[in-house]
Formats: C-alpha cells, sequence, structure tokens
C-alpha cells in the first residue's frame, strides 16, 4: 500500500501542473509523463517533481520569456531526470518466471516419478531363506541381509491347517515362531518392507516338514 503522503503529493503535483500556462504545462508535462516512468514511485521522486513544477510555477507567475526560462526543453528535461532514482526493471522478468515454472515442474515430476518407481520397482526378495526347529515347540527362519532393506523384514507362517501367524516385523534376519506344533508342516513367508526408493518384496518362501 502506498504511503498517504505519496498520493496527496502525486495529486498536488498534477493540480500544479494544471494551473501552468500552455508552454510551461508542455514542458511540465513532458517532464512529469519521464520522471514518472523513469524513477521509483516514491515520496522521494514527486518531492523531486515538485522541486522542477516550483521553478516552472515561479518563471510563470514572474512572467518570464519561455524561451529564456527553458532555452533547451531536452536539456531542461533530462538534466532534471538526472537527479531521480532510477526505477529498476527487469527484462528477463518472464525468462525468469519461466525458469522457475520449470524448476517447480521437474520437482513435482521427480516426486511423482519416485512414488511410481516406489510402487513398480520392488525390493529384493531375500535370498536363502532357510527354517529349523529350535525346540518342540519353536521354529527359527533365516535369511541373508538385503543391501536395500533399510525399513525391515516382515515375516509370517501358515500351518497346513490354514492358521496363519503374522506379518511380524523385525529389523533382523531371523525371527523365531514360537508355540507351534512342530509335528506338522509349516510354510514360512518373508519379504523386504518398502523403503523411499523401492516397493515391498516379493515374498521368500520356505516350508518346514517334519518328516525330513
Amino acid at each position: 500500500m502506498k504511503d498517504n503522503r505519496y498520493i496527496e503529493l502525486k495529486k498536488e503535483n498534477d493540480e500544479t501542473l494544471k494551473h501552468l500556462s500552455h508552454a510551461y504545462n508542455h514542458i511540465g508535462n513532458i517532464y512529469i509523463k519521464k520522471a514518472r516512468g523513469y524513477a521509483v514511485k516514491s515520496l522521494d521522486t514527486e518531492l523531486k517533481i515538485q522541486d522542477v513544477l516550483s521553478k516552472l510555477e515561479d518563471f510563470d507567475m514572474r512572467n518570464v520569456q519561455y524561451n529564456i526560462a527553458i532555452p533547451d526543453e531536452t536539456i531542461f528535461v533530462e538534466g532534471n531526470i538526472k537527479d531521480l532514482s532510477k526505477q529498476i526493471k527487469n527484462p528477463d522478468r518472464w525468462k525468469t518466471i519461466i525458469a522457475l515454472s520449470i524448476i517447480v515442474l521437474a520437482i513435482i515430476a521427480w516426486v511423482v516419478i519416485s512414488v511410481w518407481m516406489r510402487q513398480e520397482t520392488p525390493n529384493q526378495e531375500p535370498q536363502n531363506f532357510i527354517c529349523e526347529k529350535v525346540s518342540e515347540t519353536a521354529i527359527k527362519v533365516s535369511w541373508d541381509k538385503g543391501p536395500y532393506a533399510s525399513e525391515g523384514y516382515l515375516v509370517m507362517v501358515e500351518s497346513n491347517d490354514g492358521k496363519k501367524l503374522g506379518y511380524y516385523h523385525t529389523l533382523e534376519t531371523s525371527y523365531i515362531f514360537l508355540e507351534l506344533d512342530t509335528t506338522k508342516t509349516h510354510t514360512f513367508y518373508v519379504k523386504t518392507v518398502e523403503t523411499e526408493l523401492f516397493g515391498e518384496s516379493p515374498d521368500a518362501i520356505v516350508v518346514y516338514n517334519p518328516a525330513e
């Protein structure tokens, strides 16, 4: 929001310009248009415009001949314009906007691709998945550590009667299932948890057969 004094002074300068006689009004109008187009729109600019208009008003009120007061219009206008603070304009504004838009779109595309890659690219299936009986009611499963298993693993067991236990989360590369009937066949599953880079892996499967 512009300062109230700036707005008031701008109106005062416009009024002063209106009351100048024809020749002085003409040169004053040329100067103001150039000044406001060239300089920063500020109170300081309007104060300097006021000074120039005061000079013109003084010449006009004293009936100084225009060609004597202003022998060269260009020198008068440009000489006073030099006293103003130049308005900084950016000729490459649209190039900047386009460049920033491209960067934003690239970031969005990267996020979308990352999500898609995570969904579409599964993590590596755990390798060398084995099981062994460690007591009459417990079976231990183990596997090799995966290179991209930063979030750990999910393990599950299913007995031959369809009963399932799991999935259980673990950051280790082994898991002991307790309270199992080791006289029955059990199927064990392990898979790598989804990470920022990869989706959930397929299950690795091993079967415990008490007859073997």
